[in-house]
């Protein structure tokens, strides 16, 4: 494999539409960077106001999650997510 083979291309932030995080949430947004059937990858941004709790679903896949802004956690289990001191 050579570097012409692999995908650099940068996306800016800005030209991606928030969509509501429907069927569940309309206060809850999503940006959506890139999806990989084949993997069962996806990468998206998620933003929700404070307060607001998604009902339960499921991630078919590994999920990875970055807190940018204040806190969030899954009722189901007993960490929540802040954000990193750096």
């Amino acid at each position: 494999m050579t570097l012409d083979h692999i995908d650099t291309r940068c996306i800016s932030d800005d030209s991606l539409p928030w969509m509501p995080f429907a069927p569940y949430s309309d206060l809850v947004s999503v940006k959506l960077f890139k999806a990989d059937p084949v993997r069962g990858e996806v990468i998206s941004v998620l933003r929700a106001p404070p307060g607001v709790e998604l009902p339960r679903f499921h991630h078919s896949g590994t999920t990875t999650i970055y807190t940018v802004q204040v806190a969030g956690s899954y009722r189901e289990h007993d960490w929540v997510a802040g954000r990193a001191a750096w």
